[in-house]
């Protein structure tokens, strides 16, 4: 099911790159999926473009 969800959010990630939560949503389904290289990437690049986020930094 994670790999499904990740696939879309990427899909929806090409569509709206600066969308930060989609970002989100994809470092969390990185997460799950065992990527945690990958989970942080996305969460850095989330937070680089909604500073707020970095309230969820204990998740990644």
């Amino acid at each position: 099911m994670h790999r499904s969800a990740a696939h879309a959010l990427v899909l929806a990630h090409e569509g709206a790159p600066d969308n930060a939560n989609i970002l989100v949503s994809l470092a969390y389904a990185s997460r799950a999926s065992g990527e945690t290289a990958s989970a942080r990437d996305y969460y850095r690049q989330a937070v680089s473009l909604d500073p707020e986020l970095s309230r969820l930094s204990a998740d990644f």
